[in-house]
């Protein structure tokens, strides 16, 4: 398994190298592989890109399928890299749901859905419990999907620039959790289990509804980095203003006390 700092690296690299395909229309996209150390990509422009991807994969599997298609499903059953973000796509080509036919790519490490126009995840998807970063920022959710609470791996989630209203307690359950980026939202409220995210390294909560923080949060013993502006705190618990003390980059409003 490939180490975070290495796939940081390996992820800058990558969109990089993959800009060239986003103009790619609705041909099937280039997949990366062999020259980064244990990760195979494929960066995917929209929900037609998407659906040429997969049809492509469905005639390397029929009877006397040409040798380039067979060649490109082989490849494909290596992805673990998945860059689906529609920074860059039109708006009507923004994808809007996942086809049951990604469900085969279960083994996927990094998924990004970044900038679609997705409202919920299937359920099929929480069989992906090789996920270790899951980008679902600037979409349609107006809640945190359920199937994320499937993976164990997990350690860096960005939900930022959606329209979700809470945290649901259940974000306990993603122990591995390094990075949390939820900001742009509309949560009002903290539940006390995030105190438990005891790895946890960056949290951004910035531009919500929030008016306090649980003094549960002081269990984050590890955070590095906390973005609280753009919301509306009035005032902190003492045991949480001398957390935030230890805290080495913490974003506040000046008026927040």
């Amino acid at each position: 398994m490939v180490g975070p700092i290495m796939k940081i690296v390996t992820i800058l690299f990558l969109l990089m190298l993959s800009s060239s395909f986003a103009g790619a229309g609705v041909m099937a996209p280039h997949i990366a592989g062999n020259h980064l150390p244990g990760l195979w990509a494929v960066q995917i422009c929209g929900q037609k890109q998407l659906n040429a991807f997969l049809e492509k994969i469905k005639r390397g599997e029929k009877l006397g399928a040409s040798n380039a298609d067979k060649i490109y499903r082989k490849e494909s059953q290596r992805l673990n890299f998945f860059d689906c973000n529609g920074r860059d796509v039109p708006e009507e080509d923004k994808i809007s749901e996942l086809p049951t036919e990604f469900a085969q790519f279960s083994r996927v490490e990094i998924l990004d859905l970044g900038n679609n126009k997705l409202e919920t995840l299937p359920p099929w998807i929480s069989k992906f419990v090789k996920l270790e970063q899951l980008h679902l920022s600037n979409n349609k959710f107006t809640m945190i999907p359920n199937e994320i609470w499937r993976f164990p791996g997990l350690w860096r989630l960005y939900l930022g620039g959606n329209d979700i209203e809470s945290i649901p307690s259940d974000i306990g359950r993603l122990r591995n959790l390094l990075w949390l980026y939820i900001g742009n939202n509309r949560i009002a409220e903290l539940p006390p289990e995030v105190g438990t995210l005891t790895s946890l390294m960056g949290l951004d909560l910035g531009n919500n509804d929030l008016k306090s923080l649980p003094i549960g949060i002081v269990g984050c013993v590890d955070l590095q980095w906390l973005s609280l502006k753009e919301n509306r705190i009035e005032s902190l618990l003492g045991e949480v203003t001398e957390w935030l003390k230890t805290i080495k980059t913490v974003e506040l409003d000046s008026t927040t006390s």
